[in-house]
C-alpha cells in the first residue's frame, strides 16, 4: 500500500469488506461521497473488493471509467439476436438489441415469504442481495423465470402479469425442461451428525418444479456426493470443519462488537448474535427460510451450488440424457448425477479450477465453464472434454488480469462457437469468436455519483424473432 492517506472511500470499502469476510450474509452497497477515477485503481482497494461477495453493485475502476453501453459491435461477426438480463439491484429486467437500444422490460413486486419474514422480524439483518433478482431466463412464449435470492421463483408472463410465485429457498440458475417443467437449486438446513455433535449442513437440492409451479421432485447433493469416495472425502473434510468455523465466527462478531456486523446499534448487533447462535443449534426452533438465509455463506455453506442442468446429451460410459450436471463452488468441484439413482456420474475440477461458476453441455457433450480464479488472480473460460477430462478450449485476457470476476459470472454457448461471457464484479458482458476475439461487449451504464454500476450476474441471447413474442416492435 503506498503511503499516502487513504480516501474516506476508500477506508469505506476496505472496512465493508473485512465486515463481509466475516459476515456471510453481507451484501451491502457502501454510500461514499463522489469517488475519482484515480482513487478506485489502487491494489488495496481492488484486494478489499474480493472480500465483498455478492454486492449488488461494484466500483468502476480508472481503466474503465469511461465504459458505458456497447463499446464494441461488429455486426458482420457478433451473433445476431436480443439480448436479456437485469441488473442485480433491480427487481427488473431487459431485452436489449445489440446496438444497445432496450426494446421490452419486465418488472415485479412479488416477493417471497422468506423476504417477508426477514423484513418484518428481523430488519436488521443487512442481506441487500435478496431483494434484486438473481436469475432471469426468458421463456419461449415470451415471458420470463426470475429467481428472488433465497425467497421465490417466478413465472410471469409477457406483459409482467404474475402466472405463479413458488415461495422456496431458490438461487443461481433455471433451465426450462423438454417437459415444460423447471428445474433450478434450492437450499435447506439440514442437522447431520458429525462425531456424535449435530453440525448444521447447508444442503443444496436439485429441484424440479412442474409447468404450473409445484414441486414435483428433488435430489440431494449431501446424499448424492456420499455416494462416490473422491466427493464423498471432499464432503467429509468440509463437514469436519463446520462447528469450528461458525464458533471463530461467532467470536469474532462478539469480541469485535457491533462494526464487525455492520449495524447501527448495539441492540441490533445483539439480536444478530443471538439469532446465529440459535440458527446454528438443532434444539432452537427458528423460521426455515430464516435459518437457511443466516447461515448462507459461513461454514455450514459447505457447497454453494451455483448451476444445475439436465444433460441433452449422453456419453457412454459415463452418463444418461436427463442427469443433472451441477457446480459445487466451494468444492472446487463440477459433477454429473444420475437422474434415477442419484449417484455420481462424473466429477472433474479439484486443483484446476477455483470457485467456478455456471457449467452447461455443449452441443458435443462437451462442459463449458466460468472458472474464476479466485486465488490465481485472473478468470478463465474452459472447455473440459469429460471422456478424457482434458482441457479442450480455453480463454484468458491478454494481459490475464484484465478478465477477472472473483464471484460470480456466466458464460453461454452461442451458434457458430461463439460464447457469451457475463464478467459480473466489472459489470459487462462481452461476446467472443473461437479464436477469442471480442466482437461485441456492453458496460452496465456508471452512476456518475457515486462511481458505482450495477453488476449483471448472467446474460443470455435469444432469436430476434423473440421481440414479436412480447409485442416489441
Amino acid at each position: 500500500m503506498s503511503g499516502q492517506t487513504l480516501s474516506t472511500s476508500r477506508r469505506v470499502l476496505i472496512a465493508l469488506a473485512g465486515v463481509a469476510a466475516l459476515l456471510g450474509v453481507v451484501a451491502l452497497r457502501p454510500q461514499p461521497p463522489a469517488v475519482s477515477e484515480e482513487e478506485m485503481d489502487d491494489a488495496d482497494v481492488l484486494e478489499a473488493l474480493r472480500s465483498l461477495g455478492y454486492v449488488n453493485e461494484v466500483p468502476v475502476l480508472s481503466s474503465l471509467a469511461g465504459k458505458n453501453g456497447v463499446t464494441l459491435h461488429d455486426p458482420q461477426r457478433a451473433t445476431p439476436g436480443l439480448n436479456v438480463y437485469n441488473a442485480r439491484n433491480d427487481s427488473a429486467a431487459r431485452l436489449m438489441a445489440n446496438d444497445g437500444t432496450v426494446v421490452h422490460e419486465w418488472s415485479s413486486d412479488a416477493k417471497g415469504e422468506t423476504f417477508t419474514e426477514l423484513k418484518t422480524n428481523h430488519p436488521y439483518l443487512p442481506v441487500q442481495y435478496l431483494g434484486g433478482w438473481n436469475t432471469v431466463l426468458a421463456t419461449d412464449d415470451g415471458g420470463l423465470l426470475v429467481i428472488g435470492s433465497h425467497h421465490m421463483v417466478l413465472r410471469l408472463d409477457a406483459k409482467s402479469e404474475l402466472l405463479w410465485k413458488a415461495d422456496v429457498s431458490a438461487h443461481h440458475d433455471l433451465q426450462v425442461l423438454p417437459s415444460g417443467e423447471v428445474l433450478t437449486l434450492t437450499d435447506r438446513i439440514r442437522f447431520v451428525d458429525d462425531g456424535g455433535a449435530q453440525v448444521p449442513v447447508q444442503d443444496c437440492l436439485i429441484t424440479v418444479f412442474s409447468a404450473e409451479g409445484q414441486v414435483l421432485r428433488t435430489v440431494s447433493l449431501y446424499d448424492a456426493l456420499l455416494t462416490s469416495p473422491d466427493t464423498a472425502a471432499r464432503v467429509e473434510k468440509a463437514r469436519a470443519g463446520i462447528r469450528a468455523g461458525l464458533d471463530a465466527k461467532l467470536a469474532a462478531f462478539t469480541e469485535r462488537g457491533r462494526e464487525s456486523t455492520g449495524h447501527g446499534t448495539d441492540a441490533e448487533h445483539q439480536a444478530f448474535l443471538d439469532l446465529f447462535r440459535r440458527a446454528a443449534d438443532p434444539g432452537e426452533q427458528v423460521h426455515e427460510g430464516v435459518r437457511n438465509v443466516v447461515l448462507h455463506n459461513t461454514a455450514a455453506d459447505i457447497f454453494h451450488a451455483n448451476s444445475a442442468q439436465a444433460v441433452v446429451h449422453g456419453i457412454d460410459g459415463l452418463w444418461e440424457p436427463g442427469d443433472y450436471l451441477v457446480s459445487v463452488r466451494n468444492l472446487d468441484l463440477v459433477v454429473v448425477i444420475g437422474a434415477e439413482d442419484h449417484e455420481v456420474r462424473w466429477s472433474w475440477g479439484p486443483g484446476e479450477i477455483e470457485h467456478q461458476h455456471h457449467a452447461t453441455q455443449l452441443d458435443d457433450g462437451s462442459v463449458m465453464l466460468f472458472d474464476n480464479g479466485v486465488e490465481r488472480g485472473f478468470s478463465r473460460i474452459l472447455v473440459v472434454d469429460p471422456r478424457d477430462d482434458h482441457i479442450a478450449w480455453q480463454f484468458t485476457a491478454d494481459p490475464p488480469s484484465d478478465f477477472f470476476s472473483s464471484s460470480r459470472g456466466s458464460v453461454v454457448a452461442l451458434p457458430g462457437g461463439h460464447v457469451l461471457v457475463s464478467d459480473t464484479n466489472a459489470g459487462r458482458a462481452f461476446e467472443l469468436t473461437p479464436e477469442g476475439e471480442r466482437v461485441w461487449e456492453y458496460y452496465e451504464p456508471r452512476d456518475l455519483v457515486s462511481g458505482y454500476r450495477d453488476a449483471i450476474y448472467r446474460m443470455t441471447r435469444v432469436d430476434p424473432s423473440f421481440a414479436e413474442r412480447v409485442g416489441a416492435p
